[in-house]
């Protein structure tokens, strides 16, 4: 009888350590690698805040473009939605995925090319540029984006001139992304004083 239990035992231990086996943890898309890059999804952030400060954006403009991009996309410039109609940093469809082919096309780059995103967004958020896309939307306008001098206000003025969600999407999603940016913004900081983050 008794061997029968320890075979009984040792046999469900087995079945048990296989099933770890055979099914590893869940994955999330953090665990996935980039399909343009090979590095972190933080060095995408700071790679995009860097090039929007460079290009004479404010410090909470870059963060919060940075956010939008990190929910939008989680820095994926091939990133694609289910229905196949959306693409890219910034999950453009319709009208603005011409746009963004056109652009890609003119300067000689492959659709997925992070940096060449990164240059199209630039352009749909200047406003002396025909690609320019903001627009007064649910009480914000983008003198309120391009004033804006606090992560809250140009996060959310950045959502409604540019995205232009429904009321309660947009609400729960600028929340999400004014918490990630105001962390994302404490990373800068150290960094720029010489910080390991």
């Amino acid at each position: 009888m008794k061997k029968r239990i320890i075979a009984t035992i040792v046999t469900l231990s087995l079945a048990i350590a296989l099933i770890f086996i055979a099914f590893p943890k869940e994955v999330s898309s953090e665990d996935l690698p980039l399909k343009t890059h090979d590095f972190s999804t933080k060095d995408l952030a700071m790679e995009t805040y860097d090039f929007f400060v460079e290009e004479g954006f404010s410090s909470e403009q870059a963060t919060s473009i940075a956010a939008m991009i990190k929910y939008s996309s989680n820095f994926d410039s091939s990133a694609t939605s289910y229905d196949g109609n959306f693409y890219g940093l910034c999950q453009w469809g319709h009208q603005r995925l011409d746009n963004l082919k056109s652009f890609v096309e003119e300067n000689g780059k492959d659709v997925s090319d992070f940096e060449t995103q990164l240059q199209f967004l630039a352009s749909e958020l200047s406003s002396s540029n025909s690609n320019y896309q903001l627009i007064s939307y649910n009480g914000y306008s983008p003198i309120d984006w391009e004033t804006a001098d606090d992560i809250r206000t140009s996060t959310e003025s950045l959502i409604w001139t540019f995205y232009r969600p429904g009321p309660d999407i947009g609400t729960v999603l600028i929340e999400k992304q004014i918490e990630w940016a105001k962390s994302f913004e404490k990373e800068v900081n150290q960094s720029q004083k010489g910080i390991p983050v």
